[in-house]
């Protein structure tokens, strides 16, 4: 198979569209986080590589177990591997989106850290196994093309988001629009995961 012919199947353009999707709000969160908590919830710059780390730790969490549920799904063979990690995804980032949407709506450091972190758990959960399912959908021999296909759409979306949020806080002075718009950009890589990842290349 010629690596260009990826391109004519759905399960691909999927891929790239829920990747698009999720790197979106997963480099808002890199590029934001630091900046939200010093500027609205006024930590300190000697505080902000605690509180700035934790949740992160949501991440690792997110990531782990994702992979160990789908796992379990398909080992007592309730679900196939494909159809285990496209309904993570889709959970996964209906979650994210709502627990995105939710941080400017509270007030506390507490709260905040805490949304962020179960954000940061789901989206990560997300990532894994977008990278995963790459194995799944691909023949052996381009899994590792399909994988950096995925990630070239991936990282459109991250290359616009952090430009976009930061346009929308210079307009707004707020971070309300920029995370809720990630939140709900989160959101529809559910439904490209879902709806339009079904069935496995054939060579």
């Amino acid at each position: 198979m010629k690596w260009r012919q990826l391109f004519k199947y759905r399960s691909v353009w999927g891929m790239i569209l829920g990747f698009f999707c999720t790197i979106w709000i997963w480099n808002i969160f890199l590029v934001f986080l630091p900046l939200f908590l010093t500027n609205v919830h006024h930590v300190s710059l000697k505080e902000l590589g605690i509180y700035a780390g934790i949740p992160w730790l949501g991440g690792i969490f997110g990531n782990i177990f994702g992979g160990y549920l789908t796992k379990k799904l398909v080992d007592k063979e309730i679900t196939t591997p494909i159809k285990a990690k496209r309904a993570l995804i889709g959970i996964s980032a209906i979650s994210a989106a709502i627990v995105v949407c939710a941080v400017p709506f509270v007030s506390s450091l507490t709260a905040t850290l805490t949304l962020l972190t179960l954000a940061l758990c789901f989206i990560s959960a997300m990532t894994g196994s977008a990278w995963a399912l790459a194995g799944d959908i691909a023949p052996p021999s381009m899994v590792a093309s399909v994988g950096a296909i995925q990630n070239f759409g991936g990282y459109f979306g991250g290359a616009f988001s952090p430009v976009i949020a930061g346009m929308i806080v210079d307009a707004t002075g707020s971070y309300s629009l920029a995370f809720i718009s990630g939140g709900l950009i989160a959101g529809c890589a559910a439904l490209c995961y879902w709806f339009i990842v079904k069935n496995p290349i054939q060579e």
